[in-house]
């Protein structure tokens, strides 16, 4: 089957052995954002998202439709080898852009849906299978400031899937012992925290 010119444009943008690649498009006039991910060139997608702004309800689409399609630029954020790679950058990518800066996400409530997992596996010191251990927790919890990009590099260096654990510990919806220890102890910056995490 010959390859549409919408793929043969893809392995040109992204290169050989690479699957697709998360996305922002944001609006210069407001600084509201979108994160996506798609297999396919970015500026592709925002032409996809201003032909859905014609009759779709969505907030992007409502933007688009508000302030034009001239209004928004487009970025590849990271790119993914596989489509399951694709899947965990775009939500870690997405979590951290609306942590920073909820009230600008153009992203719709339901999008990660299935990805606000309350289960056992994200509920700390109590759960056998938790992700974290609360020596590591207390790490976590001792962090004096994170910035842009940590949280995102913290997942790799715990190498877990999702920084839904990390979200919890500082926003202190669990591992409430090892974040009560962690205040009984001098607060470490983002790099010391690396150091001894590394080190376990």
């Amino acid at each position: 089957m010959a390859e549409t010119q919408a793929t043969q444009e893809s392995k040109k943008f992204y290169g050989d052995g690479i699957f697709g690649g998360v996305y922002r498009i944001e609006n210069k006039v407001t600084g509201e954002f979108y994160i996506g991910a798609s297999k396919y060139v970015p500026d592709n997608r925002l032409q996809s998202h201003s032909f859905d702004g014609k009759r779709s309800t969505t907030k992007l689409a409502k933007s688009i439709k508000e302030h034009g399609k001239e209004a928004f630029k487009t970025e590849t954020i990271v790119t993914a080898k596989s489509e399951r790679e694709l899947a965990i950058s775009e939500f870690l990518h997405f979590l951290e852009a609306k942590m920073a800066n909820p009230a600008k996400c153009l992203n719709s409530d339901g999008k990660f849906r299935f990805y606000k997992d309350t289960s056992a596996s994200f509920k700390g010191a109590k759960n056998p299978n938790a992700k974290l251990t609360e020596e590591q927790a207390v790490i976590i919890a001792r962090i004096a400031e994170f910035k842009h990009g940590q949280q995102t590099q913290l997942v790799k260096v715990l190498d877990i899937e999702t920084i839904i654990p990390i979200h919890s510990i500082i926003k202190g919806k669990s591992w409430q012992e090892a974040i009560g220890k962690a205040s009984k102890l001098p607060p470490i910056t983002f790099e010391e925290a690396i150091t001894l995490l590394e080190g376990k």
